[in-house]
């Protein structure tokens, strides 16, 4: 039967392609990867003969081809990630990455211009945790590990909702750059500017700034199970304040993090190809 003979031809030659791409792929000290070491097969086989063959045949592929070579990118990301040893400081590796690629992004578009700092603030955790992270991607090192409250209206041990609205009481999620300082209610403190459209960018009218407070303690921990609440931001211990301010201010990167589908999809910082892009092109050779 030419029909189905053809049809045998036509299948013997797939495998064959599919097995010739494989075996490209493969180091040149390795044995080639030819159909004969796999299966034995004639025409005078059946179809079913000949696929019945094929699906009990076991084609190993080297490690090289099953597991992608990681980018010039991810590999400065988990470099840092694994040295600054964030795991065991409970920081999640999506929250970090996240910021680092924010970040980039900011960059790429000298929207942020210090690329060896970046604070993270992960609202992921309660606020009986420290969640706010200051790192040194230089130095690959945690500089600071903090107590930070969420805004009166955004939940009570968990910040669970966010708003970018006037007198709404909320945080903003999102990307930040800090800028001047000032003494005010507060002493001293930081004002930070919102770098999201419709997410963050109200920041400053808000008068969203980072300053210390007595509802931000150890004390008020052990009292209340939970630390106090702002109008919106990032208020830490009275007594660390002044050294964090000192540390990020003048235009370093926040990135204030919560898992939540709303937000990466309103987002346009989170673009991973244009990060990666900028930085394998441009910025690698800097770091």
């Amino acid at each position: 039967m030419p029909g189905k003979k053809s049809f045998q031809i036509f299948v013997i030659a797939l495998i064959s392609l599919v097995l010739f791409s494989l075996s490209s792929e493969k180091k040149e000290n390795e044995e080639e990867l030819k159909v004969s070491n796999i299966f034995d097969f004639n025409l005078d086989k059946n179809i079913d003969e000949i696929l019945a063959e094929v699906s009990s045949s076991t084609v190993c592929i080297s490690p090289d081809i099953q597991k992608p070579i990681a980018s010039a990118f991810d590999q400065y990301i988990e470099s840092i990630y694994k040295n600054s040893e964030l795991e065991s400081h409970n920081l999640s590796f999506s929250a970090f990455k996240n910021g680092l690629v924010g970040m980039f992004n900011l960059i790429r578009k000298s929207e942020v211009h210090n690329e060896r700092l970046i604070s993270i603030v992960d609202f992921d955790l309660p606020s009986t945790e420290e969640r706010m992270f200051v790192i040194d991607l230089k130095k690959q090192k945690l500089v600071k590990k903090l107590l930070v409250a969420h805004g009166q209206k955004s939940g009570d041990k968990y910040a669970t909702s966010f708003s970018n609205t006037p007198k709404s009481h909320q945080s903003s999620l999102g990307f930040y750059k800090t800028a001047e300082t000032y003494d005010g209610k507060y002493g001293y403190s930081l004002r930070l500017d919102g770098l999201e459209k419709s997410i963050n960018c109200k920041a400053r009218e808000r008068a969203i700034v980072v300053h210390g407070a007595d509802y931000v303690s150890d004390q008020f921990l052990r009292e209340n199970k939970r630390l106090g609440r702002s109008w919106g931001c990032l208020a830490l211990k009275n007594e660390e304040v002044g050294g964090v301010i000192d540390d990020i201010k003048s235009g370093t990167c926040i990135y204030v993090h919560k898992t939540l589908p709303s937000y990466f999809n309103a987002t346009k910082l989170l673009d991973i190809i244009s990060s990666k892009r900028f930085f394998e092109n441009i910025f690698a050779e800097t770091i």
